[in-house]
């Protein structure tokens, strides 16, 4: 590399140091308002369906699941921005059934968008993630009724097309303020993300200062 080039990646990595510094004195001005508890979680039993999910039966899902229609109704009228950790119950499966029925399907190629496969990892936390509009949109994506090539859980999905034949999980969500920047929650998150090393989906630093 030439002296420019060199000179030009110094100037980047002192940026991104500037950056990190930024974030990280704003975490220590926010410690107070970050959520003490989460409202009250969820546990969904999981079952194959005899149909297959898509948008269009996202509704008769609702009705088949009192349960989770209420919960979305509320969450969703209260809380937009959200930090969300879904957990499996052991007693449905080790870590190691839920990663060898997501490599398994990922290996059949049928066009469906799975989240990373986190070989290796130990934990019963299956995903980690934020969202800005309230959590129906993406927990319908992760349950396998949003579009085939959105990246996601797929859960139903992958159920259908593996050896589980059931899969209880809890979902556990982290309400924010909406003054709280993207950048900000979407690190909180990875935090989160980098301490639980779940078994799918993946953790990504987020230096935008425009949006902290």
């Amino acid at each position: 590399m030439n002296e420019e080039e060199v000179a030009a990646i110094e100037k980047y990595i002192s940026f991104r140091n500037a950056e990190l510094e930024k974030l990280n004195n704003l975490i220590k001005e926010k410690r107070d308002h970050l959520p003490e508890s989460e409202p009250k979680p969820i546990t969904l039993r999981l079952n194959k369906l005899d149909y297959e999910p898509s948008s269009k039966t996202w509704k008769d899902y609702l009705k088949e699941e009192n349960n989770l229609d209420t919960f979305l109704k509320n969450k969703n009228k209260k809380y937009k921005k959200i930090i969300y950790k879904i957990d499996i119950d052991s007693a449905n499966g080790s870590h190691n059934d839920i990663i060898n029925a997501a490599l398994d399907f990922k290996s059949k190629k049928n066009g469906i968008a799975l989240s990373r496969i986190n070989e290796g990892a130990k934990t019963n936390v299956l995903y980690i993630g934020s969202c800005e509009k309230g959590i129906e949109k993406r927990l319908k994506e992760h349950l396998g009724f949003g579009a085939k090539s959105t990246y996601s859980m797929q859960l139903h999905h992958l159920i259908r097309e593996s050896n589980l034949t059931v899969l209880s999980i809890t979902i556990n969500i982290y309400p924010f303020e909406d003054s709280i920047g993207a950048t900000l929650l979407k690190n909180i998150e990875f935090a989160l993300w980098y301490k639980y090393k779940p078994l799918l989906g993946k953790g990504e630093l987020d230096l935008d200062a425009k949006k902290l």
